[in-house]
């Protein structure tokens, strides 16, 4: 479904969730090129699969040299596939240490935060709030309406 360092853009990993400008009080890093800071998995929180569902539960530390910045959670729900297409939840929790991070993506561009990089294949249909797109979503606003989780 996904695709991992393609020779195109080799900083794309599949689903994943980066940003180019992360700031911690007056340090600013790049979780998207990896500069200065990194992910660290931490535990597994959840590896289950249920008749209509898998879950994957997940901590992971954001570490700027040996110190941790931030405690990730990531919970994610895959869903049965229809004929047409699948669900999949994904819910993050990101709790900074001990000091406020604004996290933002790059300007005038369209990355950073969650992002999903398609494996290849002829058949691939995207479908943002607008309907059914063929063309690169280049600076793209796609957030929806957000609900409380449940």
């Amino acid at each position: 479904m996904t695709d991992d360092f393609p020779a195109d853009h080799v900083d794309h990993r599949g689903l994943y969730w980066a940003w180019p400008h992360i700031k911690i009080g007056s340090q600013e890093f790049d979780l998207w090129s990896m500069r200065g800071i990194r992910y660290q998995f931490q535990r597994w929180l959840a590896q289950e699969t249920k008749p209509n569902t898998a879950v994957l539960g997940v901590e992971n530390g954001w570490f700027v040299g040996d110190k941790q910045v931030v405690r990730e959670t990531v919970w994610i729900k895959v869903h049965p596939a229809s004929s047409e297409s699948r669900t999949i939840d994904v819910e993050f929790t990101w709790t900074p240490a001990d000091q406020p991070i604004t996290l933002w993506g790059a300007e005038g561009k369209s990355y950073g935060g969650l992002t999903l990089r398609f494996g290849p294949r002829s058949k691939t249909i995207i479908t943002v709030p607008t309907g059914r797109t063929s063309e690169d979503l280049v600076v793209t606003k796609l957030l929806g309406p957000i609900s409380p989780a449940t």
